[in-house]
Parts: C-alpha cells; structure tokens; sequence
C-alpha cells in the first residue's frame, strides 16, 4: 500500500483479539466474540411464519449433523428463496 502511495493510518479488529506485535488505539478496539458462535451458513428454505405475517422461518445448513431452523424479520429475504450466505450467532 505504501507504494501505491497509500498510508495505513489504523487498524480495526472485528471478533478477533489483538495480534502479538500489532499496536492498535483504544478507540480502535472492536468487539471480541468466540469464533465458534459466529458462523456463516447456507440458506437451505425460507418459509412464511404459521402465526405471523413479517416473520419467516429459514433453515440454515451451518455443518452441523442437522440443519438449524430460525425466525427472523429480515426484509431482505423472501419466502421460496434459498441458497445466500448468511450470518448465524449460536448460543
């Protein structure tokens, strides 16, 4: 970046702890999570919600033995949709 006439300024973390070596401002400090609640998964099905018009029900495939079912109110998935990436948070 440096050659390309392009400073690195700062750095932000985002669900990763600070690397050894890497100084980082406080102000700068982002969120820390256990990477193994966060997850990316695969939209298998999105269904209408039996008891309610702006919730839906979608299965995700996150590798586990079993698919997850889940609710949302996302409006930026439709009902008969599948196969975006989506971000799951697990207990």
């Amino acid at each position: 970046l440096t050659i390309a006439g392009l400073e690195v300024a700062g750095v932000r973390l985002f669900g990763l702890p600070v690397p050894a070596g890497l100084r980082v401002k406080q102000q700068e400090l982002g969120p820390v999570w256990d990477t193994d609640k966060v997850v990316t998964a695969n939209v298998l099905q999105i269904d209408k919600h039996p008891n309610a018009d702006k919730l839906k029900l979608v299965k995700l495939d996150y590798g586990a033995a079993e698919p997850k079912t889940v609710v949302t109110g996302a409006p930026n998935i439709a009902v008969g949709e599948s196969g975006q990436k989506v971000i799951l948070g697990l207990r």
